[in-house]
């Protein structure tokens, strides 16, 4: 498929695939740089710049529903019982991957870490120094994330997802409710001073894991569409457009 796609990324600018193709997506909430609510109410972003340079250098293709934002879970409900065709910015794991089609290249990765109160003792720097913390170590994040199947794996962590955005799980680590924050290093600190809690809770410097992103499709979805859509992604690759992208939105 990705020969064909490679193919088709030769004929884009041309008739061939001048055809209308009207597609379904919603944006995420809470889930910056992907999606970004401006102050004037409209959302941009990666995935918003991304999707319309799709649309731009694809005549015929348009992507509705970037307007209305729903919770990651619903959006990965959604997509999977077909009622919509693409989500922008899922985190590769082997769970999606059977659910989804997860094109590549990925749009980018991310790296992930941990907030904790300040004045805590513990500062793990990986994963085997967590599982060594004394006390209690239970980590907290989004519900729906990506990141959730290799939390599950860690022996001896408890995981707490119930939170279903960054600000729920600062607040509850404020309180005690939670050890550790794991979570997008970059953007991190901004969630914290936006919540105003700059002063209770630190974000410790240490990569954990880094994760990659990628437009995911319904598999509903039939070939020719996919092939469509991965040469559109292939040429926005190839041009640098998508670097420049990521680099304004997550510099």
């Amino acid at each position: 498929m990705l020969l064909r796609a490679r193919l088709l990324l030769l004929l884009l600018g041309t008739s061939v695939l001048a055809a209308p193709l009207s597609l379904r997506s919603a944006a995420q909430e809470d889930s910056a740089p992907k999606f970004v609510r401006l102050a004037d109410g409209r959302i941009s972003g990666i995935c918003i710049e991304l999707l319309r340079a799709m649309e731009a250098i694809d005549p015929g293709l348009r992507i509705s529903g970037l307007e209305q934002s729903l919770p990651l879970p619903r959006l990965e409900r959604m997509l999977e019982q077909g009622q919509l065709d693409l989500a922008c910015g899922l985190i590769h794991n082997p769970q999606r991957a059977e659910k989804f089609r997860l094109l590549r290249p990925a749009l980018y990765t991310a790296s992930y870490g941990f907030a904790i109160r300040r004045g805590d003792s513990a500062r793990p720097q990986s994963w085997a120094e967590l599982a060594r913390v004394d006390g209690p170590r239970t980590v907290l994040a989004v519900s729906g994330s990506g990141v959730i199947s290799k939390l599950s794996s860690l022996p001896g962590v408890s995981i707490d997802t119930s939170a279903i955005s960054p600000r729920q799980n600062l607040v509850k680590l404020q309180y005690g409710r939670g050890r550790f924050f794991y979570y997008r290093l970059q953007g991190l600190q901004r969630e914290i001073l936006e919540a105003g809690l700059g002063e209770q809770i630190e974000v410790l410097p240490s990569v954990i894991d880094e994760y990659s992103f990628h437009l995911a499709l319904s598999r509903s979805l039939p070939s020719p569409v996919v092939e469509r859509l991965q040469a559109a992604l292939l040429k926005l690759h190839a041009d640098k457009t998508l670097a420049r992208l990521i680099l304004t939105w997550q510099p």
